[in-house]
């Protein structure tokens, strides 16, 4: 350890470090070893959370929010210490917490050292400043990783309203709204369904991975259409050791009209989170006007197609009655009926016969 480390050389080489462009991980490796070059300690570590046991002292340091000073002269109650944490146990080591807010625990700086050791005022203040400039390090870091999940999630909403936008095709659009909603959250499985106006009941529309082994799947998705509520679940057990859906309604007019769910995701481990869960929000309130706007497309085109229909069959029964008052022949009469009513479309049949 350097005899008087100069604070301010080493608060700007951590600085340096903090700004830069390195990803975090280098950051703090780069962070750590400046603390240890000038510190003289063995061990510089940052500890994240995951790596931090229930019930042990690290924990009790973290919710107590207080830094941990161990050096010479001083005791340390070992009743709490969990057998992974018996390595921190230097004769001389300090903990401590970082937060990002009052509530969001980063990690805990530690620094061991191999032999007792006292620290004076001026290297207490000045590992406390490095801890501050790691906390915002780790705080940059993290609100820059949000930004840009957030200018992804954008994007993909953004070329989801562009497909979806390119056509009318219930069926095409059906299909790009599951793969769509596969690539943007990483999902293993799909479904989009879609409610029968006759039969009130739900119909699959389009789907893609297996969702179908999902015992749940059927059993969600009505509840989410009849409560107009979306869901979100993790489940674990023995059949399923890993279960996570997702699961929107359609709403138009504060009424349910359908519902899209996802299952499982590619990652380890294979869980939604809450970011996964609202950007699903977004894309069920935006697909909802263009599902909406297509469905209305789909049925007035049918209208369109039935009218048409039933205007050629009305045609044929016109022409057919002009036909039957120039003849009083009855196997004319006979022959000109039959004939009306099975060629080109006719009245929709393709055989007819007279019994008598």
């Amino acid at each position: 350890m350097s005899p008087h480390p100069d604070p301010y050389d080493l608060l700007k080489s951590l600085i340096h470090l903090s700004t830069s462009h390195l990803s975090l991980e280098a950051k703090l490796n780069g962070m750590l070893q400046t603390i240890s070059d000038v510190f003289g300690s063995d061990r510089s570590l940052f500890l994240r959370p995951d790596k931090i046991g229930e019930n042990g002292f690290l924990s009790c340091l973290a919710s107590e929010k207080k830094p941990l000073w161990v050096d010479e002269g001083s005791s340390f109650n070992k009743e709490k210490v969990l057998s992974e944490e018996e390595d921190l146990l230097c004769p001389s080591f300090v903990c401590i917490p970082l937060y990002d807010d009052e509530t969001s625990l980063q990690g805990i700086l530690y620094m061991g050292f191999s032999k007792s050791r006292r620290f004076s005022a001026q290297e207490t203040d000045l590992i406390l400043l490095i801890a501050k400039e790691m906390e915002w390090a780790v705080r940059n870091a993290h609100l820059h990783q949000k930004a840009e999940q957030t200018i992804s999630d954008l994007n993909a909403l953004h070329e989801m309203g562009k497909a979806v936008a390119s056509t009318l095709e219930l069926e095409e659009l059906f299909k790009l709204i599951i793969a769509t909603g596969l690539k943007t959250l990483k999902a293993k499985a799909g479904v989009l369904r879609v409610e029968d106006r006759r039969t009130g009941e739900l119909e699959v529309k389009s789907s893609l991975g297996e969702y179908h082994l999902n015992p749940l799947d059927e059993k969600i998705a009505r509840r989410v259409f009849h409560s107009r509520t979306p869901l979100s679940l993790h489940h674990s057990g023995e059949e399923n050791p890993s279960l996570s859906i997702l699961c929107a309604p359609f709403l138009s007019k504060g009424k349910s009209f359908g519902t899209l769910s996802f299952y499982g995701k590619e990652a380890d481990p294979a869980k939604f989170d809450e970011r996964d869960f609202q950007l699903l929000l977004t894309m069920a309130n935006q697909m909802s006007c263009a599902i909406e706007n297509a469905l209305a497309h789909y049925e007035t085109s049918e209208m369109a197609r039935e009218h048409e229909r039933r205007a050629r069959q009305l045609s044929t029964l016109w022409e057919l009655n002009k036909a039957l008052l120039t003849t009083v022949n009855f196997e004319r009469i006979v022959l000109m009926t039959l004939t009306a009513i099975t060629i080109g479309d006719g009245l929709g049949f393709n055989r007819a016969m007279l019994f008598m």
